[in-house]
């Protein structure tokens, strides 16, 4: 069995990290890693920077299609791309591609190709979570959309449209998912897809004690709303004390918005904001902080939890089902999504109790069960499952 993986990674964000340090542990004579030559050299220079230098190596020896971008321009560029990387698989004798994204055109394009595939959901497809439960169906659809994203009604039925793309393309397929609260959420949705879910789905890099714990409350993701900065920074707001640093990746315009909050709300003495910032660094933040408030409304198996939990740093987190189905330990303190009062809570009540400390301990024990080896053994022994049983 040799297996093709196609990624159009290109930069380090959680789920493209996922990937390299899964296949770290993959059987190395059977797969073959297929991706597109200009996101390939983008991710070799994002991974060029990590001190682990073996991530750089699997790249190097990845088979370099041709460059994506014109073809992701719609639906019938996809499904060109998916023949051009059918018949590049063949000629490496691969008869089977697997794909470690959620994107429905992709899909759509490689059942249309009716070459032997599957895909790995790595968060709920277009809703991303459920910040709302009550209710089934569309109903339950909407009201998440139009929440999370504004989304107007055009938008809200397109999106749905998406979704069911993605259910008839799936058709009687077996899927991978990182998280069972992809397939809880699914289901509620009415999208009922024959997930097989990766046990565990994250692994987490060891994290190194040392520093002292200099850095009241911190968040580090991705600085978009639906990830939570904007309700973190609410929570510093209204703990004056607190010191806090806000990091993650962020587009320029995104770094001078949020930098302008900063400002507008008498923040900008008490938080540092870095972007951009390498794995390392983002480690020695999480490692000097007392307290991760990660408000995300966006998750399946979130990386960044486990991080932080290595780091020996407790998390106060909105209880989507993706934190509450994933994080069974008392080192994240859940809190109704949205309910900004009780995370400003439950983050002061850590700090003035110096909580963190015991909190602290527990989550790095959890945290020590989440091996990279132990997701790469489960991920690979379903891939053979589908495999020989399909």
């Amino acid at each position: 069995m040799v297996i093709g993986i196609f990624s159009y990674a290109e930069d380090l964000t959680g789920g493209n990290y996922r990937l390299v340090r899964t296949l770290q542990y993959f059987p190395s004579k059977k797969f073959v890693l297929m991706m597109p030559k200009d996101r390939l050299g983008n991710f070799k220079s994002a991974t060029s920077n990590l001190k682990d230098q073996s991530l750089l190596k699997i790249l190097n020896n990845a088979v370099a299609l041709p460059s994506i971008k014109n073809y992701l321009k719609n639906i019938n560029g996809i499904i060109k791309y998916a023949k051009i990387l059918s018949a590049e698989a063949k000629n490496y004798g691969i008869d089977f591609i697997y794909f470690p994204y959620g994107n429905q055109f992709f899909s759509l394009a490689f059942r249309l190709s009716k070459f032997r595939w599957t895909q790995l959901l790595q968060q709920s497809p277009i809703v991303g979570s459920l910040i709302f439960e009550e209710g089934t169906g569309y109903g339950l659809f909407r009201k998440n959309l139009q929440y999370n994203f504004n989304y107007n009604e055009f938008k809200i039925v397109k999106s749905y449209l998406r979704l069911l793309l993605l259910k008839f393309s799936t058709f009687n397929l077996p899927v991978l998912s990182v998280s069972e609260s992809i397939k809880y959420e699914m289901e509620k949705l009415g999208i009922n897809l024959n997930l097989y879910t990766v046990r565990p789905g994250n692994g987490v890099d060891p994290c190194f004690n040392g520093s002292d714990k200099e850095t009241d409350l911190v968040f580090y993701a991705r600085l978009i709303p639906q990830k939570g900065v904007y309700d973190f920074l609410k929570v510093v707001k209204k703990i004056p004390y607190a010191n806090a640093v806000v990091a993650g990746f962020a587009s320029e315009a995104t770094k001078k918005e949020i930098g302008e909050y900063l400002i507008r709300n008498d923040l900008d003495k008490r938080v540092k904001l870095l972007t951009n910032i390498s794995r390392e660094d983002s480690a020695e933040i999480l490692k000097r902080s007392k307290v991760f408030v990660y408000p995300s409304r966006l998750d399946s198996f979130a990386l960044v939890v486990l991080e932080s939990l290595s780091c020996g740093t407790p998390v106060v987190s909105y209880s989507i089902p993706a934190i509450r189905m994933n994080y069974l330990t008392e080192a994240v303190v859940k809190v109704k999504p949205l309910d900004v009062d009780s995370l400003i809570r439950e983050s002061e009540n850590i700090l003035k109790n110096e909580k963190w400390v015991e909190l602290g301990k527990a989550g790095k024990e959890y945290a020590s069960k989440y091996s990279w080896e132990k997701v790469a053994a489960s991920e690979w022994r379903i891939l053979e499952k589908i495999y020989f049983y399909e």
